[in-house]
């Protein structure tokens, strides 16, 4: 389940939020929407602070996983899942660079990489569609045009989509890991 806080506060309104964030953290409980949540004696954490250009920007993210304080049920469907989405990212991956490799010899795929590409893509965005909609939207329309980009022997145009699906691809892992 997600929180997302987006607007103008104060000074002190932001170190009201992060002080309430640090008071659950030293207290060994975090309580989100779906939840509260035990806090493991080490947490993967990442703090960038940069100023540049007169513009201040820091990041703060810190995660770890909750799956061993679910109930047995829930706990094997989100193993299952992982093992699914991995298959699946592993079969797309594999897909993708026949793709990338045709775009690399200045040809078109044939229609054998492009329909199991266009079919690990229906499997990734099964599992995706939830966690990531407006991220699987913009895929899915990148995909569409490099079908027809196929489809109509226009290989600039293909090419063109294989270099923005990677794009996306990498802007959404650098989101999301």
């Amino acid at each position: 389940m997600e929180h997302k806080t987006e607007k103008q506060m104060s000074p002190a309104e932001l170190a009201d939020q992060l002080e309430a964030m640090a008071r659950q953290l030293r207290n060994g409980k975090f309580k989100t929407a779906s939840g509260s949540w035990p806090v493991p004696e080490a947490v993967s954490a990442k703090i960038k602070i940069v100023e540049k250009k007169g513009r201040l920007q820091t990041r703060l993210k810190f995660k770890w996983s909750t799956v061993e304080d679910y109930a047995p049920p829930q706990k094997a469907a989100v193993k299952d899942w992982e093992d699914r989405f991995k298959a699946v990212k592993k079969r797309l991956g594999r897909s993708f660079k026949a793709l990338t490799r045709a775009a690399g010899q200045d040809t078109l795929p044939d229609n054998l990489i492009v329909g199991q590409y266009l079919s690990d893509s229906a499997d990734f965005e099964s599992l995706s569609h939830e966690q990531w909609p407006e991220e699987m939207a913009v895929y899915r329309d990148h995909v569409q045009n490099m079908k027809r980009a196929v489809d109509d022997a226009r290989l600039a145009d293909f090419q063109h989509e294989v270099r923005d699906i990677r794009s996306a691809m990498t802007a959404c892992h650098r989101a999301f890991k």
